[in-house]
């Protein structure tokens, strides 16, 4: 009797194993840290996989002494997961580079910074345009569309609510 409830519980978990759509992976948590372009830690990152990094965006260029760029760290727990530099004009933000090392190539990072991530939309960032000439871009998966030979995306309004509460308002005078 045993082997036959056993037999027909086995059947049970692979039927309903087929039946069930996979399960999507773990949802990563990432941070993004603003950094100066100046930063020793992004330079020594920049150096470090200048070859890998030219692989996928070979028209990045970087010098630590511009200002007009934005630089991101992309970091799981103590872990860096890559780069983003982006030079801004106005509520545009035109990518320079958006890097992630060879193990966190599955997207995850990506759709953290562009859409999950607040960092952007909180420094009044309202658009993001693509390089063009980067290696397989992963925009399209993301719901970015095309421009030309970029990618876009129009971010959504500020994600977290103001750090600061809204004051109650006067009650009418009796």
């Amino acid at each position: 009797m045993a082997a036959v409830i056993g037999l027909w519980v086995g059947r049970s978990r692979r039927s309903a194993t087929a039946a069930t759509p996979p399960t999507t992976a773990r949802v990563r948590s990432f941070t993004v840290l603003a950094v100066g372009s100046d930063d020793a830690y992004l330079n020594h990152v920049l150096r470090t996989h200048d070859v890998d990094i030219h692989e996928h965006q070979p028209d990045f260029v970087w010098y630590p002494s511009r200002t007009d760029l934005q630089a991101y760290l992309v970091q799981e727990g103590d872990q860096t997961v890559g780069v983003v530099v982006l030079r801004t004009s106005g509520d545009v933000a035109h990518v320079e580079l958006d890097w992630v090392t060879p193990g966190f190539r599955d997207c995850a990072a990506g759709e953290y910074v562009w859409l999950r991530s607040d960092i952007l939309r909180n420094r009044g960032i309202r658009r993001v345009i693509t390089p063009a000439n980067m290696k397989d871009p992963y925009y399209a998966r993301l719901g970015f569309r095309r421009l030309g030979e970029s990618y876009a995306l129009d971010l959504p309004g500020t994600l977290t609510p103001p750090a600061t509460p809204t004051p109650p308002a006067a009650e009418p005078a009796a």
